[in-house]
């Protein structure tokens, strides 16, 4: 972001989202920070808000939620807290399909963090267990 803004992917389809007063305000009152975020959002009747792209890594999936999390964040907190919540949102989950490149990918970036690293909201991202604690939770007595 702070070489001059995130990755935009245009969609295909324009998302409609209905917004409550005070998300019509805060998508009117930061459309310049949306769109450093890599959304490109415009009013679209008095209580919607239509989405034409966002940011490149968020799945098409998540961008509604994304979205609506990030405006709260920008209307009650830091664009930090916006950011925090964008970084959720465009991450990989438990779940979702990798392949084997994607895979190898992220446990390289993952390596090259420190032991102690953590998600934007502070949750960690490694599990630390113990060889015996291992076998009993695959049932292993040897």
């Amino acid at each position: 972001l702070d070489a001059g803004g995130s990755a935009s992917q245009a969609l295909l389809l324009p998302i409609v989202l209905e917004l409550e007063a005070a998300g019509v305000a805060a998508l009117t009152e930061n459309s310049d920070a949306l769109r450093s975020l890599g959304f490109e959002v415009e009013s679209f009747g008095p209580r919607s808000a239509r989405v034409m792209a966002a940011p490149a890594e968020t799945p098409i999936s998540r961008i509604e939620a994304a979205l609506l999390e990030v405006l709260n964040g920008l209307r009650d907190r830091s664009l930090d807290a916006a950011l925090a919540s964008l970084a959720c949102h465009s991450a990989v989950r438990f779940g979702d399909p990798l392949d084997p490149s994607e895979q190898r990918r992220l446990i390289e970036e993952l390596e090259s963090t420190t032991p102690d690293a953590t998600c934007p909201h502070g949750r960690p991202t490694r599990l630390v267990l113990e060889w015996q604690e291992l076998k009993r939770h695959f049932r292993r007595n040897y």
